[in-house]
C-alpha cells in the first residue's frame, strides 16, 4: 500500500524539533516543477509545517539512501518552489530557508534517478529574534503585530498576575507616555498568556 502521505494533499505536519523516520519504497512519483533540481525520477513522500518567520533547516542527512529534497509554498494545485536540494550530506540532502510566519510549506522526499528507501526528516527552528527579553521588538499605540511562538524557547520569568514560564514566549516593547494601554492578544490561534514588566 502507498504511504498516507504519498500525495501532497495528505502532507503529515512535521514540527520544529521533530525528527521523523519513514520509507520512500512503497510511494509512487510526482509531478511538480523543477526545484533546484528535477523532483520527479523517484518515488516521494510529503510533509508539511506553518513558517516561523525564521531559518528553518529540514535534513535527509544520515537516511539509507540517495535522497533529494523539495520545498514548495502555494496549494497543492499550485506549488511554487521555494528551494531545492541533492546532495548536501554525502548523498543525503539539506535545505535552509527563511520562512514567513503564519505560510505553509510543503517538503516532498525523494530520490536521485529511480532511488527509494529508508530516510530520517528533521526540521530545525532558528528562535525568533525576539526570543529573549534584550531582543524586545518595538510596538507602537494603535499598531497590531502579527507572530508565531513556534520555535521559540521558554522564558524564565517571576509569575506575574499568573505563570508564564511553562510555554515558548516572544518579548515586545513600548515607552509609556502617562496614559493607560490595553495589550491584547484577542484573536490569536491559540490559548496565550501575556505578562508585562518594567526594569531591566
Amino acid at each position: 500500500a502507498t504511504p498516507a502521505n504519498d500525495l501532497c494533499t495528505g502532507a503529515i505536519n512535521i514540527n520544529c524539533g521533530q525528527t521523523i523516520a519513514g520509507t520512500t519504497a512503497s510511494a509512487t512519483t510526482d509531478v511538480v516543477s523543477f526545484c533546484s533540481t528535477t523532483l520527479t525520477t523517484a518515488p516521494g513522500v510529503w510533509y508539511s509545517f506553518v513558517g516561523t518567520g525564521t531559518n528553518n533547516i529540514l535534513s535527509l542527512c544520515g537516511s539509507a539512501y540517495d535522497t533529494k529534497i523539495g520545498v514548495f509554498t502555494g496549494t497543492c494545485g499550485a506549488l511554487v518552489c521555494v528551494v531545492g536540494n541533492d546532495d548536501f550530506c554525502g548523498l543525503q540532502s539539506q535545505v535552509t530557508l527563511p520562512t514567513t510566519a503564519g505560510t505553509t510549506y510543503y517538503v516532498l522526499v525523494t530520490g536521485f534517478s529511480t532511488a527509494s528507501g529508508a530516510y530520517t526528516l528533521n526540521r530545525t527552528c532558528a528562535p525568533p529574534a525576539n526570543d529573549i527579553c534584550t531582543g524586545a521588538v518595538s510596538i507602537n499605540c494603535g499598531q497590531t503585530i502579527n507572530g508565531s511562538t513556534t520555535g521559540a524557547n521558554t522564558d524564565a520569568v517571576a509569575s506575574c498576575g499568573t505563570s508564564l514560564n511553562t510555554a515558548p514566549g516572544l518579548w515586545y516593547q513600548f515607552t509609556g507616555d502617562g496614559s493607560g494601554v490595553t495589550m491584547s492578544l484577542c484573536g490569536s490561534a491559540y490559548d496565550t498568556k501575556i505578562g508585562v514588566f518594567t526594569g531591566t
